[in-house]
């Protein structure tokens, strides 16, 4: 592989606290916002920093609207200064006069919000993510215990369930949206994939839906050195079933897409598979690589389908990585309908043809009751499959090692 973006054109820089109507050449001309940097009309080589520490809530500000890159040079989104810059997918509970008493220890927050098309809050964090929201679909009527919410999606208002103001109660509510933070399908003009894209050393949290998702056509993404941490919860509207059908996977590649390189991430608490490659339909997933991430309290720390007869994966690779304690994210464990547990590895269906999937060389630990991997009906006898090479993983589940 050979990573691309070493030739310049342009260094931008953003921070908190700086100007859009600066130039951004500097850390003392600074932007202010990811709406500017979306502005902008970016080239083969240019550079966009934002300083690490400071905090940019996406629903408020912008989602990331990539520009492509080339075949000599990448356009790449990082960091600069100590630490990464963070990412928000959610909106602040947590502000002074924000909830409206209903009664009953019913609150409204103070907000209609937008209506995207899957339209939905689909998860709370509070008090520094050591508390979950449980989210009922049903109605009011369902708010009965501390920390129960419900987003009424023909109005778009959220309700919480709450003895107190909970903005007085908790310290940090973030109410995650159903919108990935980085997509790489999107273009000003078009709906059609990006390319040519170096995006790292950046902290994306709590949003209901994918944190990074790249598909329709994406080609040489780079995903690496990020943090990505709760993820998930939101309505998946395109599943095709009701309210309780809810998704939510750390990075994500969805057919067609070639040559996404995702490595040297670190990704906690996701409410589906921390990395995928996934698809239907007559389109292809070709050389999509995850190695060297790291991986913690997810349901699954690898998943791979591919749902139509049409389709094809061909050359997939999930090398080297380290998942610790899947199936111990609280959120999704105890809220999920389904009841196929968390797993390490899942294999799921595979209707269409796949050639040179390889698993090799993984450690993953899992939690007492849970399982090393599984394989969907659709792919039966996938341990005998000359397409799959799967060799050399090392799995824990109560510090007994089992060698596969």
């Amino acid at each position: 592989m050979v990573l691309l973006g070493s030739v310049s054109a342009t260094d931008y820089f953003v921070r908190v606290g700086g100007s859009d109507v600066a130039d951004g050449l500097s850390n003392a001309t600074a932007w202010a916002s990811l709406a500017k940097v979306n502005s902008v009309s970016l080239s083969a080589g240019d550079v966009v920093s934002f300083r690490g520490g400071d905090v940019w809530r996406c629903p408020v500000d912008a989602y990331f609207n990539f520009d492509n890159g080339d075949a000599g040079a990448n356009v790449t989104y990082t960091s600069y200064g100590v630490g990464r810059a963070v990412f928000l997918g959610s909106y602040d509970g947590d502000v002074a006069g924000s909830w409206s008493d209903e009664g009953g220890d019913v609150w409204l927050f103070n907000l209609t919000f937008p209506n995207p098309s899957y339209d939905d809050v689909g998860s709370m964090y509070m008090n520094g993510d050591t508390i979950f929201g449980v989210r009922k679909i049903f109605g009011l009527a369902n708010l009965s215990s501390q920390g129960d919410f419900y987003y009424n999606q023909s109005t778009r208002r959220l309700y919480m369930f709450s003895v107190g103001s909970p903005d007085s109660v908790y310290d940090g509510l973030e109410m995650g949206w159903n919108s990935p933070i980085a997509d790489f399908r999107w273009l000003p003009s078009a709906y059609t994939g990006n390319r040519y894209v170096d995006f790292n050393s950046l902290e994306l949290k709590y949003t209901a839906r994918h944190a990074i998702y790249a598909s329709s056509g994406a080609h040489h993404i780079y995903i690496h050195n990020n943090s990505v941490v709760g993820v998930g919860g939101g309505w998946c509207g395109s599943c095709g079933g009701p309210l309780q059908y809810r998704w939510g996977n750390g990075v994500e590649v969805w057919n067609p897409a070639s040559y996404i390189f995702v490595y040297d991430n670190f990704l906690e608490r996701v409410w589906d598979a921390a990395l995928t490659t996934q698809g239907d339909g007559s389109l292809n997933n070709n050389n999509t690589y995850f190695y060297n991430n790291t991986v913690k309290n997810s349901t699954y720390c690898f998943e791979h389908f591919a749902n139509s007869a049409g389709s094809t994966t061909v050359n997939v690779s999930f090398v080297g990585n380290t998942c610790v304690d899947i199936g111990g994210f609280l959120m999704a464990s105890e809220q999920r309908v389904d009841t196929s547990g968390p797993k390490c590895i899942r294999y799921g269906a595979q209707r269409g043809t796949a050639s040179g999937v390889v698993v090799t060389d993984n450690l993953c630990s899992v939690l007492d009751g849970y399982y090393y991997f599984s394989s969907m009906s659709d792919w039966v006898g996938w341990e005998n499959d000359s397409n799959l090479l799967m060799d050399y993983n090392s799995y824990f589940m109560n510090d007994t090692p089992v060698i596969y």
